[in-house]
């Protein structure tokens, strides 16, 4: 037999596979493997997103730094004992003081029910108009409200949150009316 006769075997069909990013045909070997299984993303892809996530944590790493020194937690702290200050400041500025007896009366007046939602929970003090838009701290500007609704509320007045409630309600009767 000659040589000429019997043709060289045909190498063996190398395998293409795709990025999912850049949607290339790569050989397996622009990929990271893994336990023997190929990753998604070739190799470039995988390292540009490994910066992109890098740089998008680069701040939430800087405020962990800064946190890790002892001095700025205390400047942390500090600040937000200074923010709850400036508030019971507010409070004490204002003539008018209700008194916690009476709050508990209007709690018994609302059943121990949310004034907002109606939920039966353990309520805290809500201003219909919040101190920071000129409200009193009187008894005639107080409510009871449950604690989700009191912070969902914020510094908005009574009547705009319950208008927020009242669309949200509307919202849910109508998409339960279409189900049916």
């Amino acid at each position: 037999m000659s040589a000429a006769s019997n043709p060289a075997p045909a190498p063996a069909p190398a395998f293409k596979f795709r990025c999912l990013d850049c949607k290339q045909d790569l050989d397996g070997s622009d990929f990271y493997w893994r336990n023997g299984r190929r990753t998604s993303y070739c190799k470039e892809c995988k390292q540009e997103r490994s910066r992109a996530a890098y740089a998008a944590g680069a701040s939430k790493r800087a405020w962990s730094r800064r946190m890790r020194n002892p001095e700025n937690r205390k400047a942390a702290r500090a600040a937000h004992v200074v923010s709850g200050q400036k508030r019971r400041a507010t409070i004490a500025a204002l003539e008018e003081h209700f008194a916690w007896s009476e709050f508990l009366a209007l709690c018994v007046q609302q059943k121990h029910r949310c004034f907002y939602c109606g939920r039966r929970r353990t309520l805290t003090v809500d201003h219909v108009v919040p101190l920071s838009k000129g409200g009193l701290n009187d008894i005639t500007n107080i409510v009871g409200a449950c604690r989700p609704c009191n912070t969902r509320k914020g510094t908005r007045s009574a009547e705009e949150f319950q208008r927020i409630i009242e669309e949200e309600r509307n919202v849910r009767a109508h998409r339960n009316s279409r189900r049916h």
